[in-house]
């Protein structure tokens, strides 16, 4: 077995543990309010290159590719840019609480025409959270980077800190306070990231409590995704007639032949099926308990959660199944059945991995969506928090893309399960954060 061996990232670059490092406050006026600079030390902390081992034959250097960092606007429309060239955009918005809230993969997308963590439909914008590392939180459905920062919950403080500014990496570290129709300003997140040129990012995320509460849910690590495919084009209230076993006749359809292959079909009492194919008025469906099978009656048709568009994957089902067990990682990819002309809507793949000695890990992998959005995450039972207390938890996110060169196709399980073995193991041999 090969041994790896730990780059210590920051001595690669001359003088970066006496670099500047950048804050931003926002809070009360905060559209007025101007930056806000000072010098402060960071001890650089180190990096395994995994890709060294046997998960990656295609060896990249830090050298190779620089990491750059461009600051642009002011107040809520303070936006941050990284960038690796032809691999990888990404921007943390003052107006989602400076979260990743946007995401390019320039190795499958060039131009950068898609953003992949917008919501590509009207849903309550607003509420859009589309992240590449998100949060959310019970009492009241409290999330930590939203849209209705930059709308209703302007005023409530946020702040980033660019601690190394490009190069070999960048580091930043924001504060912030979970939100959505109420705000918890006695709750506050600080999350760091380390982000590299290969698609790692180093994520150390901790929630401190001003007062001692109840959290009765925590998604303590989501990603949520943009697709163009899901709950777009659901059907309710059809009027089906059971004209033999499995098919269903829907009074008043006049489909494309096969347009519904691959959706969930839902009528009462909880029964779900596959729609296996259909004509221009007749779902042939296969039950997925066979002990419920179809009948005549009120029929909806939706997107499978399962099939089309971002395919969610976790260590223990691929794509993800009903199970009790705590997942290793979590992944995504798109899936290349999804119908025309959304079949290659994306090459992008992501992976996230609980560090295994988080106090917290919660179980994974779970799922969540609505119209225009995906979600995959870990989410841990209810706690109580003390006045002044905090929890630190740990996570890699490896961003990948189909056929790229420098970056890793994340739809192979085989892989996903390498690299979380890697990052779990002892070889890591180095702090994670």
């Amino acid at each position: 077995m090969k041994v790896l061996i730990p780059i210590v990232i920051g001595l690669l670059v001359v003088g970066c543990e006496n670099k500047q490092s950048t804050k931003t406050n926002l809070g009360d006026n905060a559209s007025t309010k101007p930056l806000k600079k000072k010098l402060e030390k960071e001890t650089p902390s180190k990096a395994t290159d995994y890709k060294s081992t046997e998960i990656n034959p295609r060896k990249t250097t830090a050298t190779e590719v620089s990491i750059t960092v461009i600051e642009s606007g002011n107040g809520l429309e303070h936006n941050i840019q990284i960038e690796a060239v032809g691999r990888f955009r990404l921007f943390f918005e003052a107006k989602k609480n400076y979260g990743i809230t946007r995401w390019y993969d320039l190795a499958g997308d060039p131009t950068a025409s898609i953003d992949l963590l917008h919501n590509p439909t009207d849903y309550i914008p607003i509420h859009a959270q589309g992240a590449i590392f998100n949060q959310c939180l019970n009492p009241h459905d409290l999330i930590a980077h939203v849209a209705s920062g930059g709308h209703q919950h302007k005023a409530i403080a946020r702040s980033i800190r660019i601690i190394e500014k490009g190069g070999n990496r960048a580091v930043l570290e924001n504060e912030y306070s979970p939100m959505l129709g109420r705000v918890n300003t006695d709750l506050v997140f600080n999350t760091r990231y380390e982000i590299y040129p290969d698609g790692r990012i180093l994520v150390q995320n901790t929630m401190k409590a001003r007062k001692t509460q109840k959290v009765t849910m925590w998604r303590n690590a989501i990603v949520t995704l943009g697709d163009p495919t899901y709950g777009v084009r659901d059907q309710k209230d059809l009027s089906a007639e059971l004209i033999v076993p499995n098919q269903l006749r829907i009074k008043g359809a006049n489909w494309k032949p096969n347009e519904w292959q691959g959706f969930q079909v839902t009528q009462s009492d909880y029964r779900t099926y596959d729609a296996l194919s259909n004509t221009t008025d007749t779902l042939t469906v296969k039950p997925r308990n066979p002990n419920k099978p179809p009948s005549s009656g009120t029929t909806g048709i939706s997107s499978s959660k399962v099939k089309h568009g971002w395919v969610r994957c976790d260590s223990l089902t691929q794509p993800i199944g009903w199970h009790k067990g705590t997942a290793t990682y979590v992944s995504a990819h798109w899936d290349p059945k999804t119908p025309a002309p959304y079949s290659n809507w994306t090459k992008a793949s992501i992976l996230l991995v609980p560090d295994k000695s988080n106090p917290r890990k919660g179980t994974g992998g779970r799922l969540h969506g609505w119209r225009g959005c995906k979600r995959v995450y870990f989410e841990t039972d209810g706690f109580e928090i003390k006045a002044s207390e905090s929890i630190t938890q740990k996570f890699l996110i490896q961003l990948g893309s189909k056929g790229a060169s420098a970056l890793m196709d994340l739809s192979d399980p085989a892989t996903c399960a390498k690299i979380a073995a890697v990052y779990n193991s002892a070889t890591w041999g180095i702090p994670k954060n």
